[in-house]
């Protein structure tokens, strides 16, 4: 039977091609005729052996591939569910796991390849949870200090996972050695999901080498994932080396009366003016208390902190002038920590100090979680999640405006592609503090977002391609006319390029436009 693939209405249609290429490992929405190919060969076989069909056919035109059809088929068959309880997703995994497709990925992970097939080939390994035989030898040396700065952060993300608590060690190694860089941040959060013990003692041995309230806040990010003690600036290495000999109980039996060992690590400088503007420093928070709610601040070194800890002022505020803030959505995988680099030259370069940037790092619910940014619309397809990203937004504001001077009128939200419709739903909210959003290349669904009468008084600086085939041009002109016919002020830009990497240049221009428009 073909079950809906022949069925006059193309929803069943789609629904059953869709079945059809979970276990076939090709697409058939774009070709009919490949369908009743694959049809006439599968039909009356069973699932094992149409999988097994479906891997060697796949291994087999991947071999004979340019790296852009490479990337159509990693895409292909990287976009099926893996770790599901169904029947099908664990045959589709344990086929793929005994097939040659493990060593395609560990090939298509290394530098030689390009940066899009690398990305995909992460990506699967994510959904397959490879063992650990697999992570050691394709996966650990890619972590090396040698290798390029965005293939080791994809290779390292790849433990992250307490199943994968005998990398411990290796990663204790590499968060010394990258200390106080940026990658210390990535290998922290890791071991942090890890929650292996083990990393205790050399954390607190790095405070204790580095004792700053900085380094209280960041190290001590990484002990409250594993321990659950509430980060705080007051919880300096004294703190911690008491909450050892306090909490040996709860410890494994290997470590109660194990000495902290004595760490010389390169320490944090001092942060200089540049050009006249102060400097841009980092800390990481939790905007509820939680590790879900962990991001990323980067602040002017000069500070403005808040000495009343007062709410978000309502009114003119007297001088000095509170701060602006923008909340980055990020792209992909959410993670916020990924593009703290880069952000910290827009806030220097772009923003010139004048605007606090929050980086929130989208909490991972379940591990086959679909949608990175999650809202009120699509809270439902995962029922672990605790909050939507419209809260998590509304805590951030709440937390900053509780320890910064903040003006009220110059908090915006980023999102660009695939966390656009996020952002628009934070902007859209009627009980949100966010004043405004600026887009790029986001979609535009009237399905996934609120109410558009919540558009009325705000802003939106809509950045779009008119070569974006994915989101086309369009998207945003029909956003720029429904928006402004709720009452939005809307600014549309069209641009030619559509290397999305430069935009964020045009950051400071976009904010400038989203303080004045009247």
């Amino acid at each position: 039977s073909y079950l809906g693939a022949s069925d006059h209405n193309f929803n069943v249609q789609n629904f059953a091609l869709n079945v059809a290429e979970s276990i076939s490992f090709r697409s058939f929405a774009d070709d009919y005729n490949s369908y009743l190919e694959w049809y006439k060969a599968s039909v009356n076989k069973n699932l094992a052996d149409v999988l097994n069909e479906g891997v060697r056919d796949f291994v087999k035109k991947y071999q004979q591939a340019d790296d852009g059809t490479r990337e159509a088929l990693l895409s292909q068959i990287g976009n099926r569910n893996y770790i599901a309880a169904t029947r099908i997703a664990k045959a589709r995994r344990k086929v793929v796991l005994e097939s040659g497709i493990m060593d395609i990925l560990a090939k298509s992970m290394e530098p030689a390849s390009s940066p899009a097939i690398q990305q995909l080939a992460f990506q699967m390994c994510r959904s397959l949870r490879p063992n650990e035989a697999f992570l050691r030898k394709s996966v650990l040396p890619l972590c090396a200090k040698a290798q390029p700065m965005t293939l080791r952060m994809q290779a390292i993300s790849l433990f992250a996972s307490s199943e994968h608590a005998w990398a411990t060690p290796e990663l204790l190694k590499l968060l010394v050695e990258e200390y106080p860089d940026q990658l210390f941040y990535n290998i922290g959060q890791v071991l942090g999901m890890i929650g292996d013990a083990q990393a205790i003692p050399t954390l607190i041995a790095m405070l204790d080498a580095d004792n700053t309230r900085d380094s209280a806040l960041t190290i001590g990010s990484v002990l409250a994932q594993i321990t659950g003690v509430f980060v705080n600036e007051a919880h300096d290495a004294a703190w911690w080396k008491n909450w050892w000999q306090k909490n040996k109980m709860r410890l494994p039996e290997n470590l109660r009366n194990a000495p902290l060992p004595q760490l010389n690590i390169r320490k944090r400088q001092a942060a200089v003016m540049a050009n006249g503007v102060a400097s841009i420093r980092s800390e990481v928070r939790q905007a509820d208390g939680t590790p879900q709610s962990s991001y990323w601040l980067l602040l002017p070194n000069r500070g403005l902190r808040n000495p009343e800890r007062n709410n978000i002022q309502e009114n003119p505020p007297r001088a000095p002038k509170g701060l602006g803030l923008l909340v980055v959505l990020t792209p992909g995988d959410g993670n916020g920590a990924n593009m703290v680099n880069n952000w910290m030259d827009v806030a220097q370069e772009q923003l010139r100090g004048r605007y606090l940037v929050a980086l929130p790092v989208a909490p991972r619910w379940s591990a086959d979680q679909k949608i990175t940014w999650l809202t009120r619309n699509s809270l439902s397809q995962t029922k672990e999640a605790k909050f939507t990203t419209e809260e998590f937004v509304t805590n951030i504001v709440k937390d900053i405006a509780a320890n910064y001077l903040l003006d009220a009128e110059r908090v915006f939200v980023y999102g660009s592609t695939d966390s656009g419709i996020a952002a628009y739903n934070t902007a859209l909210d009627t009980n949100t503090r966010v004043r405004g959003a600026y887009l790029v290349n986001s979609p535009f669904k009237g399905a996934l977002l609120p109410p558009l009468k919540g558009a009325k008084g705000r802003k939106f600086y809509l950045h779009h391609s008119r070569e974006d085939k994915t989101t086309p041009y369009i998207i945003a002109a029909t956003a720029q006319k429904l928006l402004t016919d709720n009452g939005a002020f809307v600014k549309l830009v069209a641009y030619e390029d559509a290397n999305v990497a430069d935009l964020i240049k045009q950051v400071g221009t976009a904010l400038n436009w989203l303080e004045t428009a009247r």
